[in-house]
């Protein structure tokens, strides 16, 4: 992974990509947001100590995967808008002979 600066770092490969990917079917809104949540502020306890990385005035460290109910509650009716899911179907040609 590279940092802010372009320092390279040595991390779990559960850690290393710069985005994450994960399908979130059937699962409930708010679990899959505890499950995001969790994974950024444990990779973020993985660069802490970089100055690239330090919060700034006012910031807290989170506890990873612990949303408070009220900031889930306050999402909800931004969540009941949304439009439903999307399905997208294989190319044609995508596949491998």
């Amino acid at each position: 992974m590279e940092c802010k600066k372009g320092h390279r770092r040595a991390f779990d490969p559960h850690f290393s990509k710069k985005t994450f990917s994960k399908q979130f079917l059937n699962i409930e809104w708010g679990y899959a947001l505890k499950i995001v949540h969790a994974h950024a502020w444990q990779k973020w306890h993985l660069v802490r100590d970089d100055p690239a990385y330090k919060l700034q005035a006012g910031q807290e460290e989170q506890e990873p995967g612990i949303i408070p109910q009220e900031l889930l509650d306050s999402l909800q009716s931004t969540i009941d808008d949304l439009p439903s899911a999307k399905a997208y179907g294989k190319r044609q040609g995508s596949e491998s002979e």
